[in-house]
């Protein structure tokens, strides 16, 4: 076969491929394929763009719950501090009201030392003017009388002058004492009410379960007559800690007086011991009888870990990434909401509940071995932590409110 047959043999061949329709005639939708993949494609992009956003979303939801819930722990932390530092001033003034109990209590015992010396120098006048009065016998120990008594007056007006200064100024420390135990929970709350609003920018809001005026330290007058050794019949022996102390500082503080103000000889001696002792079991509690006020304590009911030792915090911010919401709802269909929402009688918005954070902290006193409770009052250890709380378990003044709530709250919010 030539060249020219087999070329017109190719072109008179019969084509396989399918016939081309003629204008104006509309393709058969089901013989027709172009176009297949696009369909796939969009809808694989349409689900990869909702996966975007919900880890997106996600994402942003995530760091807010942790810088809302950083601002709880930071705020309620900072209150139990302010609250601990209260205890500490409040247990640096009774420190210092102490301090001017043991000069006060002294100038009493010295006062009464000077007295028991005058009365022995005048029992010893009197027992010996039977001596005649040529040889002069008697003469000396009436002189040495009457010195004793005019130094009794001396020092009893000092004693009369230091007893109302001390008072005052014992009276005046109690009344800031209280001020602190009244205020400290003031200055907490005002720290949290701060950080719900600078605490950016993830808070709007913030409030801790104290009540003004209301709320205070666990913190009372004391009434017990402890702090100046009430049980002790000899300065302070017999007792330990604190009252030791006090009797201890009184004695020497009286002896040292009444040293300086009157003569020390005989007569001194039987003074010292007799008004010394009288004078510890009549005045030692001068400054603990609640008049004035006095010192503060932990209140005998109250122990640490419990109810009155600890603050609570919640915070609100509404999460800034209102874009996700958008964008979860576009890959969801467009709801907004998730299935599980309900109303406030079965269940919370998850949204809300999520805006939502609380801490819960407490201040304490640091234990160490042999301490009583009654020197919490006497020795500035106090200290603050962060406790693990839910709000099923929450007391104080909203703690009923909020055990209301909590089978709503519980279980969709992260604490």
């Amino acid at each position: 076969m030539s060249v020219s047959q087999s070329i017109r043999a190719l072109l008179l061949a019969p084509d396989d491929s399918p016939p081309v329709p003629s204008k104006g005639r509309a393709p058969s939708l089901l013989s027709d394929e172009r176009g297949a993949t696009m369909v796939m494609g969009v809808f694989m992009a349409a689900m990869l763009v909702g996966m975007i956003y919900y880890v997106w979303g996600i994402g942003g939801t995530v760091v807010h719950r942790e810088r809302l819930q950083d601002a709880a722990d930071t705020a309620v932390f900072g209150a139990a501090v302010i609250e601990a530092r209260g205890m500490n001033l409040i247990a640096l003034m009774n420190v210092i009201m102490l301090v001017l109990a043991i000069i006060g209590t002294a100038f009493l015992v010295a006062k009464e030392i000077v007295l028991a010396t005058a009365i022995a120098a005048s029992v010893d006048c009197v027992a010996k003017l039977s001596c005649c009065w040529a040889t002069g016998c008697c003469i000396e120990p009436c002189i040495d009388a009457a010195d004793h008594w005019i130094d009794y007056s001396d020092i009893s007006d000092d004693s009369d002058d230091w007893n109302d200064r001390v008072s005052s100024a014992i009276s005046g420390i109690n009344t800031a004492a209280n001020g602190v135990r009244r205020g400290a929970p003031v200055a907490a709350q005002g720290l949290v009410l701060a950080y719900g609003q600078l605490y950016q920018p993830s808070t709007d809001f913030g409030l801790a379960d104290i009540v003004p005026l209301v709320s205070t330290l666990a913190a009372e007058n004391d009434d017990s007559h402890w702090p100046c050794g009430n049980d002790s019949v000899v300065f302070g022996i017999g007792e330990s800690g604190t009252p030791l102390a006090f009797g201890v500082a009184v004695g020497l503080g009286a002896a040292v007086l009444s040293a300086s103000a009157t003569d020390v000889d005989a007569h001194y001696a039987i003074g010292l011991v007799v008004g010394g002792e009288l004078g510890w079991l009549a005045h030692r509690n001068e400054y603990c009888d609640g008049d004035p006020d006095s010192f503060l304590r932990v209140p005998e009911d109250d122990w640490l870990g419990e109810e009155p030792f600890q603050v609570r915090a919640g915070m609100h911010g509404a999460p800034p990434f209102t874009w996700t919401v958008q964008g979860v709802a576009v890959a969801n269909w467009g709801r907004a909401e998730g299935a599980g929402t309900t109303s406030f009688l079965g269940g919370i918005d998850p949204a809300l509940a999520n805006s939502i954070s609380i801490a819960q902290a407490e201040y304490y006193w640091e234990d160490r071995d042999g301490d009583v409770k009654q020197e919490w009052m006497f020795e500035p250890r106090w200290r603050a932590r962060l406790r693990r709380t839910r709000l099923s378990g929450m007391g104080g003044p909203l703690g009923a409110f909020m055990n209301v709530i909590a089978t709503v709250l519980d279980p969709v919010m992260i604490h």
